[in-house]
């Protein structure tokens, strides 16, 4: 595990091009805050080098993991796992209340019973996102008529929890599309917020449960709803069959043609995230699923910059999240859209709680097109 840290890590040349586009660096100018003092840091913990001290795991652990200088890095050095790779190296990473916070989330019932207990504190602490009524999903949805193909979606845990009409969107679209639905009910949380801070053990546990729930099953690609998800999945060397993020999916052509939709006359701001952009590469097929509503409005919201959410970091690092999200507020408050979509839900609550209390209505993209369909 080491030497794949040290060779990953020695890729990087230095040559600073990531400068421009690390959240964490704009704001601070300290080269300790940027990726490439990132892997410094990590290539000398895996050597025994440094010490995990306080300041160590501050730098650290204020990575947003956006990787946008993995996307840029003329070097591909796959800087993703190498923060994954060094949190670990620093016992866990996080202290004992991030990773309580990681498996109440990564449960959904457990999520929404903490959920529950805590809703009459929303007035004073807005954060905390309302609990839609919770949904039964059954483990197979034929299409009505001609089939054209299979697919496996992926629930995940908060999504389950809290985007529950999301996913019943999701079905919808595929049968339309002529793609049978098949939901294996083993499936679990995909491992991303533990892998991410520093729980290996508890990361590979579910990725290989979820391995094992995806494999002998009546179809060859998973769709997930949650980018952040997605890009866990599409890194799974171990998943069974191959991942796309849904946009993506229907966006093909030979899906797409499927798909007919009613007329909107509405503005439209469109949040891409940055595991979205920058690791599944599918950007372009939301703007082009939105772009066939008829009379919609396009507009996207910031120009690739992390919104701050990253996962759990609005919560556990409020005020940088805070000032990472204020432009695309700004710009926001400045569009009045009628809707704003993001493909995450923890980038669709942490702009929405700095919306005030008028925003416009926030949803996940396969929602609103979910919505506009023609009737067959």
């Amino acid at each position: 595990m080491s030497y794949q840290l040290s060779r990953d890590a020695s890729r990087c040349v230095k040559c600073g091009l990531c400068l421009p586009d690390c959240p964490t660096y704009q704001l601070t100018r300290n080269e300790a805050y940027s990726p490439r003092g990132r892997i410094a840091l990590a290539a000398a913990l895996e050597k025994q080098q440094a010490t995990p001290n306080r300041q160590f795991r501050q730098r650290m652990n204020s990575c947003l993991l956006c990787r946008r200088c993995e996307k840029l890095c003329p070097s591909g050095v796959k800087f993703g796992r190498i923060m994954d790779e060094a949190r670990a190296l620093q016992n866990g990473g996080h202290p004992g209340p991030q990773k309580l916070l990681i498996e109440t989330i990564s449960k959904p019932a457990r999520l929404r019973r903490a959920l529950g207990m805590i809703q009459w504190l929303k007035p004073l602490i807005p954060l905390i996102p309302d609990l839609s009524a919770a949904m039964d999903f059954k483990d197979y949805y034929p299409v009505k008529g001609a089939r054209e193909g299979s697919v496996g979606l992926f629930k995940g845990c908060a999504a389950e929890a809290l985007e529950p009409r999301t996913l019943k969107a999701a079905i919808v679209l595929l049968n339309r599309a002529r793609q049978d639905v098949y939901i294996p009910a083993g499936q679990g949380c995909c491992g991303a917020l533990h892998a991410h801070a520093g729980d290996r053990q508890r990361a590979a546990a579910l990725r290989s449960g979820n391995a094992r729930a995806f494999a002998d099953q009546p179809f060859d690609t998973l769709v997930s709803i949650a980018s952040g998800c997605g890009a866990y999945l599409a890194d799974d060397e171990q998943l069974p069959v191959s991942h796309l993020d849904i946009c993506a999916l229907l966006a093909r052509p030979d899906i797409i043609r499927h798909l007919e939709f009613k007329p909107l006359r509405a503005s439209v701001a469109v949040h891409i995230p940055c595991t979205l952009k920058n690791v599944l590469g599918a950007e372009q097929p939301v703007l082009d699923l939105l772009g066939r509503i008829p009379g919609l409005e396009l507009q996207l919201l910031g120009s690739g910059q992390c919104c701050g959410a990253a996962g759990t970091y609005f919560i556990t690092h409020s005020k940088t999240a805070r000032q990472l999200r204020q432009p695309l507020v700004e710009q926001a408050e400045r569009l009045n859209p009628d809707y704003l979509l993001s493909s995450n839900l923890g980038c669709a609550l942490h702009l929405a709680n700095g919306l005030g209390e008028q925003p416009p209505q926030i949803m996940h993209p396969v929602s609103l097109l979910a919505r506009q369909l023609l009737e067959n």
